[in-house]
């Protein structure tokens, strides 16, 4: 089945949006290939043309029955535009910086690094974490710290659900990434 950012950009789905800096969200994630559900996380994210993190279900039903388990998929988009406003800054052939990179939940990057495929364990499962201390982290393509964190991953009969949040960095008094 595509991904989250793919539908995205066709108009398939409208992700659900946690972009303030101390936001919470428990969401429900049924199966991508059943259900337009997605998350878009990264603090003062708008719209498809930025950086976020975006977190889809991808279980074995429907397009993707292949998969080689089920689990949350948690993709690093940067699909901010040229100067022109008529193409990617980032591609996935020629940069480093991707348009759209896996999350390895592993942290083996073996798409990256290894064979080029994605396997079981990059996918997120209960008790797993995505946070700016798990490994890969959830800073932005920078280094920059951004609080996001995904926790509290359990199994449902409909899917997956999870907990969303943009943690203010320590000592940030304003709640922004700064301090007076």
């Amino acid at each position: 089945d595509h991904n989250a950012f793919s539908k995205w950009l066709l108009g398939w789905i409208a992700p659900e949006t946690v972009a303030s800096v101390g936001e919470a969200k428990q969401v429900l994630l049924r199966p991508a290939a059943e259900s337009p559900d997605a998350v878009m996380i990264m603090p003062g994210a708008q719209g498809p043309f930025a950086e976020y993190f975006l977190v889809q279900n991808r279980s074995r039903t429907g397009n993707d029955a292949d998969l080689p388990t089920d689990g949350l998929l948690i993709w690093h988009v940067d699909a901010r535009l040229t100067s022109a406003g008529t193409d990617f800054q980032y591609n996935n052939s020629t940069t480093e910086h991707k348009l759209l990179r896996l999350m390895e939940a592993d942290g083996e990057e073996n798409i990256e690094t290894g064979d080029g495929w994605a396997d079981a364990g990059d996918f997120y499962m209960p008790g797993s974490v995505f946070s700016p201390q798990s490994f890969p982290s959830s800073n932005d393509y920078n280094g920059r710290y951004t609080g996001v964190t995904v926790t509290s991953i359990t199994s449902t009969g409909e899917g997956y659900t999870a907990l969303f949040a943009i943690l203010p960095k320590q000592g940030d008094i304003n709640g922004d990434g700064t301090i007076d």
